[in-house]
């Protein structure tokens, strides 16, 4: 799991082609993966816009948190968050990719 410290990134949709959030400080990314157990598990790409500092959450680190369940709900939390804006958003691109493709 990643934090970003300083700096800014973006979020792609799953094909690249659109960017549907952006990440400014004290953001972060990275937590489905490892909430999932699944490390290599990657749902977006992130890339930066701007040069990052980050601070990263190790898998061992992580299961630390996890005695503490609020931790655990807030990310869980947020994650929810994340997939429904994620889902809206990339619903509006398609629409309008449609529209683009109907109109041109």
């Amino acid at each position: 799991m990643y934090f970003i410290i300083e700096g800014t990134a973006a979020v792609y949709d799953e094909t690249d082609n659109y960017v549907i959030a952006r990440l400014p400080p004290n953001s972060f990314f990275g937590e489905t993966a490892i909430a999932s157990g699944h490390a290599g598990l990657r749902t977006r790409s992130i890339k930066a816009e701007t040069n990052l500092s980050i601070a990263i959450l190790e898998l061992s680190d992580f299961n630390l948190c996890l005695r503490y369940p609020s931790i655990l709900r807030r990310i869980e939390e947020r994650m929810e968050q994340r997939k429904k804006m994620n889902e809206n958003k990339i619903k509006k691109n398609r629409k309008k990719a449609e529209f683009d493709d109907d109109s041109g």
